[in-house]
């Protein structure tokens, strides 16, 4: 009998405890273990402007080598644009990558056949891009991305006394990728 009680008053105490919600001792407030991270929500804008310098060489589909050096494509440059712009929001970014280019030949060497009069070529590359941020630490950021390349080429050609030849195409492709440093 005195067993029954005691375990009778143990239970009561133990549902007294438990109905109190915890009142009985007092607990220190305890910090959350995991802290808040504030993250920037607004738009990061940046732009760039860069120099592609190139030489050109090859055969040509009759077998002559083709060699124009660099000092000529700037001698023969009419105008260019090589730059971006960049827009960053959280873990989003947008990129937008633009050349432009324009070059005419101002003098032409000594070929056997109708003589080339005038030889000019734009050329546009736009490559729009969008990024995601999945992972970035204080040594590491890392995005995947996807976008496109489009390329148009507006070449123009003047042969001997004839009207001048002129054609213009544009090719895209996709692109898809990861970047970033580790």
């Amino acid at each position: 009998m005195n067993k029954m009680i005691s375990t009778g008053a143990l239970l009561a105490i133990a549902g007294n405890v438990v109905m109190a919600g915890g009142d009985i001792i007092q607990v220190d407030s305890v910090d959350p273990v995991a802290t808040e991270v504030a993250v920037d929500e607004s738009w990061k804008f940046a732009t760039s402007f860069y120099v592609f310098a190139a030489a050109m060489g090859g055969e040509a589909a009759n077998g002559e080598k083709i060699d124009i050096s660099f000092s000529d494509m700037v001698e023969d440059l009419d105008m260019t644009y090589m730059g971006g712009l960049h827009a960053r929001k959280g873990k989003w970014d947008l990129y937008l990558d633009v050349i432009y280019l324009k070059v005419g030949n101002k003098s032409f060497p000594e070929v056997p056949g109708p003589s080339v009069t005038k030889f000019q070529l734009k050329a546009w590359v736009v490559s729009p891009y969008v990024g995601y941020n999945v992972m970035k630490s204080e040594q590491s950021n890392v995005y995947l991305f996807a976008g496109a390349r489009a390329i148009r080429l507006e070449p123009k050609v003047g042969i001997g006394g004839h009207d001048e030849l002129s054609s213009s195409d544009t090719a895209w492709a996709g692109t898809v990728g990861v970047k970033g440093c580790l």
